[in-house]
């Protein structure tokens, strides 16, 4: 990152879907794990010494405006003085984040689910995972909408679980 920001491009993403495809994480790393925002502390300092803006990646949950919320009051948290924005998945995220009248901070800690699946709940979930994005997927799209879960199942989840389980069954 040693090219100054421009007026077009003054702002980065942490792509987490990239990041834990290419890392062979499964499950994927998210906002509930503590290695997500230890990572996502790094490069919000490292944008801040340089002058970028933050984007924070997307929140696969559709409706899950509880914790929608409070992932966006911890990057509000973390970012400080650094611009950044939230990518949201959704017209429900969209609304939820533009009728926040006030982004009360909050520690990311508040979100970390220290639970750890036994290698039988990561083959359940990668199949749960092919099998919705397969039942859901859009012709036209490379991504699946779980309408009952609502829930977002991204291609890189679906070839992280399929490849999950060509290694584990």
């Amino acid at each position: 990152m040693s090219t100054p920001p421009s007026f077009i491009i003054n702002k980065a993403i942490w792509g987490h879907f990239d990041y834990s495809l290419d890392g062979c994480y499964w499950p994927f790393i998210d906002q509930r794990s503590t290695i997500y925002w230890e990572i996502t502390q790094k490069l919000i300092s490292q944008f801040k010494q340089y002058k970028y803006g933050y984007i924070n990646g997307g929140f696969l949950e559709l409706s899950n405006d509880l914790c929608f919320v409070k992932i966006v009051s911890a990057i509000e948290k973390l970012c400080n003085d650094v611009n950044w924005i939230q990518v949201t998945l959704s017209y429900n995220q969209t609304k939820t984040i533009t009728s926040l009248t006030e982004i009360k901070s909050i520690d990311y800690k508040e979100l970390i689910d220290n639970s750890i699946m036994v290698e039988s709940e990561k083959v359940i979930l990668a199949k749960k995972i092919v099998r919705l994005f397969n039942e859901h997927k859009l012709s036209d799209k490379s991504f699946s909408v779980d309408k009952t879960n609502k829930i977002m199942i991204t291609p890189h989840q679906y070839l992280a679980a399929v490849r999950y389980l060509s290694e584990n069954e």
